[in-house]
């Protein structure tokens, strides 16, 4: 069983958590353990990611909040999808970004494969973009030895981003490639905040 947890003051409890896999997949519907703390207010509630699989599977639910448990060697995403690798965390085709909370606990995400020529918004995240009063956020995150190309908007965290927070990120080693609006980090940023951000030995190029 749960057990309950009382708040008493101004305090907050953070739960890192895997939910339970229903009949289709343990982000569908995510237990936020909201009955378990008072007040409801106090808790904040964070799905664990365990493997470059369940980073894919994010894409299931964009407006979630989630947080890797270990280092991720995403080195197998360079055979996905007929060679196109990673599919970013953003459903291009209906417009939807990712929306949510992401917090990569210092860990590493190592060897992200992404190529991807031909489509916009391209990156681990193609697009993050929250509300004008509650920004998306991207946080406590490194990005080791990664391959991304794409065509306009091409960033290794995320390719376009609007009411959104980047913090504490370091993108190392990293090839970013594509026609227009690349960046180390971001491809293109409105109203963006962009916090203790580390580039190194990364490059970005464009295709003529």
């Amino acid at each position: 069983g749960k057990s309950q947890i009382d708040v008493v003051g101004q305090g907050k409890v953070v739960i890192h958590y895997n939910p339970e896999a229903t009949t289709k997949h343990k982000y569908h519907s995510p237990d936020g353990y909201f009955d378990c703390v008072t007040p409801l207010k106090a808790v904040d509630s964070y799905m664990l990611v365990n493997n470059v699989h369940d980073l894919q599977d994010i894409r299931i639910s964009l407006h979630g909040k989630y947080a890797l448990s270990k280092d991720i060697d995403a080195l197998e995403t360079k055979k996905w999808d007929n060679g196109h690798g990673f599919k970013p965390l953003t459903i291009n085709e209906q417009n939807i970004p990712f929306s949510g909370y992401f917090d990569g606990n210092d860990y590493i995400i190592s060897d992200l494969y992404i190529n991807r020529q031909n489509e916009n918004n391209i990156g681990l995240f193609g697009i993050v973009a929250g509300q004008e009063r509650d920004h998306s956020s991207v946080a406590n995150l490194k990005l080791k030895d990664a391959e991304i190309t794409g065509k306009k908007f091409v960033g290794t965290v995320s390719g376009t981003s609007e009411y959104a927070s980047f913090s504490n990120i370091d993108v190392i080693s990293t090839n970013i490639i594509g026609i227009r609006a690349v960046g180390g980090v971001i491809g293109t940023a409105k109203d963006t905040t962009l916090q203790h951000i580390n580039l190194n030995a990364s490059s970005c190029d464009f295709i003529h």
